[in-house]
């Protein structure tokens, strides 16, 4: 996942950013990682603790965010649909 993020005008609203990322095998957990804080842009990556060969692969990210007035973070997320992994062995998966 790449990532440019901006915050302007800076009111000091919103401290530590960090993105948590999922990976996703037919209904099951098969990675996860957080990037720890976020600079102002960012390529981050995530591994599956099983080869995925011929399956799919579903990846998901949550954006959470510390709001600085209230004393807590806010979260987003999205994921994608399915993407069919090849069979061969270099485990290449493809939307």
């Amino acid at each position: 996942m790449s990532a440019t993020n901006t915050y302007f005008p800076n009111g000091g609203n919103f401290g530590d950013r960090h993105f948590e990322l999922w990976a996703i095998n037919s209904g099951q957990l098969v990675g996860n990682s957080d990037t720890g804080s976020l600079p102002s842009s960012s390529v981050d990556f995530i591994s599956s603790t099983r080869p995925l060969n011929n399956s799919v692969l579903t990846t998901a990210v949550t954006q959470w965010v510390y709001l600085t007035p209230y004393e807590r973070y806010t979260t987003d997320g999205a994921k994608t649909a399915d993407a069919l992994c090849e069979a061969n062995d270099d485990n290449a998966c493809y939307y």
